[in-house]
């Protein structure tokens, strides 16, 4: 047996016995070396033999004589902290290793990992069904299912919501089996605002927002803390499936479709099931025969013959509110103000204005020319499209690509390179538009300090701040808007 400190190689090796199951291959290291090993995540041989469902090494690894591990040996490293073996079995849907973990090895099946994360939760996210009723039919200290929400204030409904694509199919057995319990509120939003509605659209769980919307009433009528509704978080996921559930919302997930229906004397439900062209003419049939009766013209011609005269204005706006009915059902019934205005750059780009006429700095001091290239021209907007999808409190820079791109799916972060403090057109072609954090940051500090705060610390990071700008001048802008046209 070999009893000498592991390098690299030698862990790569343990750890590949782990996974493989070759207990032999173990045996010709110490308890040290063994020990010693875990890969660049801080996950140990005993949790891979775990996610790998390698029951003889587990039990190796924990014998009771003399066991490797501790059975809730948890990781070390940020991404994956805190989690046991048994989040890693959970999440592979091992349920004989689920089993042995708990009933031989006395396993917490409450651990909680980084951001309160529980190995319950990670059976969820997998659709592991037959974890889950394990772990809620456990005789001592069962898991419920209400009580299962982590640091986010996800439930297992969120959970749901976000399964991966590929591991959806019959899906809904685990939602109406998780809905079948006491307190499970469809209704429920987690801190950022957001219902299981807006985690299945963004999933792209088609079936799934059907089935919470035609069993369980949801409708996409709650906006997140960043003014998204379901369908806005479907734009940001940007393919078909997601462009699909986008527009189902919009039309049989908006309360805006069924009062246009019933203005036009039409059971929502009907209209619905019918194809296109049948459903056009039935909605054109219902309209040409109410209007009979509001037409102005028709009122006009009435108020001759008769000696009293009708309300005219409240008969145009009845026409009104029913031809707007009939254009909004033949156009497909999308309700356009199922949008978040924040995604609108036409509208961002007056909020920028406002919030640089409130500046102290001057508005030279922080502008390049960029008339030449139309993405560099509109990057304060989007950016502060981006930074109030988390309000005042900011977001750190490394994540502005990945959320400029769910907030702007159609128009890339611009490719930036800073050359002696200036936006180089022939420097960034021959880099290939190669972006960097820093680069990326010096380009906010010398052409946005008017629109954010740039806050550096050396625990958190560099956090990119609005300034002189909130969600309410998004609102402001938006009525202002909407009165000038």
């Amino acid at each position: 047996m070999k009893d000498s400190a592991c390098g690299e190689s030698e862990h790569s090796i343990i750890l590949e016995a782990a996974k493989t199951g070759d207990i032999v291959t173990l045996g010709k290291y110490s308890k040290l070396q063994i020990q010693q090993t875990s890969d660049s995540s801080g996950c140990t041989p005993l949790h891979w033999a775990a996610g790998c469902n390698q029951i003889e090494v587990v039990r190796y690894l924990l014998d009771a004589a003399d066991p490797f591990f501790n059975v809730d040996i948890s990781v070390t490293s940020r991404k994956a902290k805190g989690r046991t073996p048994l989040h890693y079995c959970c999440r592979n849907g091992h349920l004989e290793m689920v089993k042995i973990f708990i009933h031989e090895f006395n396993a917490n099946p409450h651990a909680k990992a980084k951001h309160g994360v529980s190995p319950f939760q990670l059976a969820v996210w997998q659709n592991h069904l037959h974890i889950c009723q394990y772990l809620a039919a456990l005789p001592d200290n069962p898991v419920v299912l209400s009580k299962e929400v982590n640091d986010f204030g996800c439930n297992i409904l969120h959970w749901t919501g976000i399964c991966p694509f590929h591991r959806g199919n019959d899906l809904l057995k685990m939602a109406s089996w998780i809905l079948s319990h006491p307190n499970m509120d469809v209704k429920l939003t987690q801190n950022q605002g957001r219902t299981c509605f807006h985690k299945a659209s963004w999933g792209g769980h088609i079936e799934l927002v059907k089935y919470l919307h035609e069993v369980h009433g949801m409708y996409d009528d709650v906006k997140d803390n960043a003014g998204n509704y379901a369908a806005d978080l479907a734009d940001m996921a940007n393919t078909e499936r997601h462009r699909i559930i986008a527009k189902y919302l919009r039309r049989e997930c908006s309360r805006v479709y069924a009062s246009s229906c019933k203005l036009l004397g039409l059971d929502v439900d009907i209209v619905l099931g019918l194809e296109d062209d049948v459903r056009n003419q039935l909605v054109r049939n219902s309209y040409l025969q109410k209007a009979k009766y509001c037409h102005p013209d028709k009122i006009r011609h009435q108020e001759t013959n008769d000696d009293e005269k009708s309300d005219g204005n409240s008969s145009t706006k009845d026409f009104q509110a029913l031809k707007s009915a009939y254009e909004h059902l033949v156009k497909g019934g999308v309700d356009d103000s199922q949008k978040n205005p924040m995604h609108s750059i036409h509208l961002m780009l007056e909020v920028q204005k406002k919030a640089e006429k409130r500046t102290s700095f001057a508005d030279e001091s922080h502008q390049q020319n960029f008339e030449d290239d139309e993405d560099l021209k509109l990057f304060k907007p989007r950016l502060i499209a981006v930074l109030l999808e988390y309000g005042d409190k900011g977001i750190h820079l490394s994540n502005i690509p990945k959320v400029w791109e769910k907030v702007w799916p159609g128009n890339p972060l611009p490719k930036i390179d800073i050359s002696n403090g200036k936006n180089d057109r022939k420097s960034q072609q021959a880099s290939n538009r190669k972006r960097k954090k820093g680069q990326l940051l010096k380009f906010i500090e010398q052409n946005c300090g008017d629109i954010v705060h740039v806050v550096k610390d050396s625990q958190t990071g560099i956090l990119i701040k609005p300034k002189n700008i909130s969600r309410g001048d998004i609102t402001t802008s938006l009525e202002n808007l909407s009165v000038e046209s």
